[in-house]
């Protein structure tokens, strides 16, 4: 399952980008992360820190959540995350 949310995550990347005309370096270089590390993003390689999703959503122009629409659950998911990180989990 894991290995499909990285998939949908890739494809919505990819998708996305494209739609900017930039090319995978340019728009890393663009927001701020490194070359590698998009294209791993984008090829559903290895895991994607928080943050760095966050940047990529950022350089879209889009929320986080938009990355990872396709996914079962995960708008309540990203929700409980951001309940959890801001320590409203109580």
């Amino acid at each position: 399952m894991e290995n499909t949310y990285r998939k949908v995550v890739a494809q919505n990347i990819s998708r996305l980008r494209g739609k900017t005309g930039l090319s995978e370096f340019a728009f890393a270089i663009n927001a701020g992360i490194d070359p590698k590390t998009l294209r791993a993003a984008e090829h559903a390689d290895g895991n994607l820190e928080f943050s760095t999703l966050d940047k990529i959503a950022n350089a879209l122009g889009v929320s986080t959540a938009q990355l990872l629409e396709g996914i079962p659950d995960a708008s309540s998911r990203l929700a409980s995350l951001t309940d959890l990180l801001s320590g409203n989990d109580k």
